[in-house]
């Protein structure tokens, strides 16, 4: 049976059973660290669709190397800085992707070295050519990306003074933000609306978010917090 029909039994045993009634099993569900882990696997399937695990796979390698040490420390040092500002399940679903893509690299890259030594025929010297030179465009992408967009954040908070008592920063919480910036994918055009003969794409469709997002663990997760409200009794 899937672990995802088991988690519903909760639903239907706890208020049969006399322990919890329905409308208290249900809201388990649906949870704010429920919304925290929608949101933050929606964004890594974002990331995951466009491709920008790659592209961070690619600045990782670039700056530790090939040496699987360095990169697992790199890997570990993004992974630390983002479970400073979301949880760990977050920041582990939104890096899985990033994780994969380095190693599926590095194995490439470890077959592209076994077979110059076997073979070393000049084809395969000057694929290793283009790989190398292929990673250093992305870093300095991503570098002049990262330095255009901290000089707009910069610009942008000494022109505009908010006011922080007026914002409910009370009713906002870890899941709010996760679910606004996991919706943005499906909100935002996947091209310049500005050019011509422009027509409105979501980066992310939602049939395509629809058919791969692990609805069983978001199940699970509050099967969990069923059963451990139903030990408080």
């Amino acid at each position: 049976m899937p672990y995802a029909v088991t988690s519903l039994l909760p639903l239907a045993f706890f208020p049969m059973a006399g322990i919890l009634p329905g409308e208290i099993i249900c809201q388990n569900y649906f949870k704010d660290i429920t919304t925290l882990l929608v949101g933050s696997m929606m964004l890594a399937h974002a990331m995951d669709h466009v491709h920008l695990h790659r592209r961070l796979a690619f600045f990782v390698l670039s700056i530790v190397g090939s040496s699987t040490k360095l990169s697992m420390a790199g890997l570990m040092s993004v992974t630390a800085f983002l479970s400073m500002w979301i949880n760990n399940s977050a920041a582990t679903s939104i890096m899985i992707p990033a994780a994969i893509a380095i190693i599926d690299e590095v194995e490439n890259y470890q077959k592209q070295i076994q077979q110059q030594q076997q073979q070393q025929t000049p084809e395969i010297e000057q694929r290793l050519k283009e790989i190398v030179t292929a990673v250093t465009p992305v870093d300095l992408d991503l570098k002049t990306t990262i330095i255009e967009e901290n000089a707009k954040q910069s610009s942008s908070r000494d022109n505009i003074d908010i006011n922080l008592d007026e914002l409910m920063i009370d009713y906002i919480t870890d899941g709010t933000i996760a679910i606004f910036i996991g919706s943005l994918p499906l909100i935002l055009p996947d091209q310049n609306p500005f050019q011509k003969n422009w027509k409105y794409n979501p980066i992310l469709q939602w049939d395509q978010l629809s058919k791969s997002f692990p609805w069983g663990v978001f199940m699970l997760q509050g099967a969990g917090l069923a059963i451990a409200d139903g030990f408080k009794v």
